[in-house]
């Protein structure tokens, strides 16, 4: 008898452990709720468990969009460069400049350097420019990909930006006054530094959206209040967009025209005077978002005078983001943002989401490996990213319920 009451009491934890295994998973698993429209609020659709999605009008469930993501090469990536024909370039953490395909990439530089601190592409890909060596006072040398040559630049560059539509960088160099904000035209064999105007400040950011301003922004920290500023360069003026937020976090649209703003832990979009356009309550980094604009050719059918009809050719233009973000929502409460995760303190397990800007709508369009994505380019129905799990860089097919 006493061993039968054992093998009972047994038999019952194991399935209390179970069921509440079970409850926890569930209850750990389910996206936000939602929210009216009315309130100008985006959340995650429901579902993210594998339930059928309830934001907008995404329908169908989470099963279908399982997929996997293809590594693009084996290598360690610092930033890279897709092109419209999906033609992939890579700065490897060492300096080493490759082009993605076949088994193995093929080699652009070979050349490794020491302590690269950062690496961009221009617009269409021809030029990368790295600063290394000492944080501080770091070295920036310009590569050409055609030539396959290197031209240094002998200033003091603390950061950079390159401009949308060509072969000119607008710099910040420190000199014994503070920082130059200047540009150079690397299109010019013998490039020359044009300065606009000086400014006491440190740790600034640039972003070089419209051909005739640029952005500038402070390091983002949760740690201190950090500003947004732009500088038109014909008129030479400084005007401030957003000031004192912690952990301000910007990244804006291709036109300069909107912005995914993440200050105090709450992730926004807003317009180019500073505006809020949209709140969204989940949690993510503008890092782990890219903005991309879909073009479709309709026809509209009109009637003239008399009952002839004409056909009226129409261009719809829908601008979207797609986002990674974390799978459990709770997954970056209770971080200093962006600190911690840049520090590594926290990786996350990442879905992507696509959202349309003009409705706020919410639907997964990826769903699947165990992804922590950073560094996102929308392109055709690719998205790419670099994986902060192994540092390489991989790409996912986009498929919309």
């Amino acid at each position: 008898m006493k061993k039968y009451l054992i093998l009972v009491i047994i038999v019952l934890v194991v399935a209390g452990l179970v069921v509440g295994g079970y409850l926890l998973r569930k209850n750990s698993s389910t996206a936000p709720e939602s929210v009216s429209p009315d309130d100008n609020q985006s959340p995650l659709p429901n579902g993210t468990s594998g339930e059928s999605p309830s934001a907008g009008t995404g329908q169908g469930s989470l099963g279908g969009l399982i997929q996997k993501s293809n590594q693009v090469a084996p290598n360690l990536v610092k930033d890279y460069f897709v092109d419209t024909q999906e033609k992939v370039i890579f700065v490897q953490p060492d300096g080493q400049i490759f082009e993605a395909g076949g088994k193995e990439p093929k080699t652009i530089n070979s050349t490794a350097i020491d302590g690269l601190i950062d690496a961009s592409f221009s617009f269409d890909g021809k030029m990368v420019a790295a600063r290394f060596g000492n944080p501080e006072n770091p070295q920036t040398s310009i590569f050409d990909i055609d030539g396959k040559t290197w031209m240094p630049i002998a200033l003091n560059i603390q950061a950079l930006a390159w401009a949308p539509g060509d072969h000119r960088v607008a710099y910040l160099a420190k000199t014994a006054q503070g920082l130059t904000l200047g540009t150079l035209d690397l299109s010019q064999k013998s490039a020359k530094p044009k300065e606009f105007t000086s400014l006491h400040a440190n740790d600034l950011n640039l972003t070089w959206i419209r051909p005739e301003e640029i952005w500038l922004v402070e390091k983002a920290s949760a740690q201190i209040a950090n500003s947004l500023w732009v500088f038109d360069f014909s008129k030479k003026t400084l005007t401030p967009i957003i000031k004192n937020q912690k952990g301000l976090e910007i990244m804006w649209n291709a036109s300069g025209t909107l912005a995914l703003e993440l200050s105090d832990g709450q992730l926004k979009l807003i317009n180019r005077q500073g505006v809020l356009a949209r709140r969204f309550t989940f949690v993510t980094l503008p890092s782990k978002c890219a903005f991309y604009f879909e073009i479709r050719n309709v026809t509209a059918t009109s009637v003239a005078t008399g009952t002839k009809k004409t056909i009226v050719p129409q261009i719809i233009k829908e601008e979207y983001l797609n986002c990674a973000i974390p799978v459990d929502e709770n997954q970056l409460k209770g971080y200093s943002l962006p600190d911690d995760y840049y520090k590594k303190a926290i990786f996350t397990e990442d879905n992507i989401h696509q959202i349309k800007i003009s409705t706020g709508e919410i639907i997964p369009v990826f769903v699947g490996d165990e992804i922590d994505a950073t560094n996102l380019k929308r392109v055709g129905q690719k998205i790419y990213f670099i994986n902060r799990f192994d540092g390489k860089l991989y790409s996912a097919p986009i498929k919309s319920n």
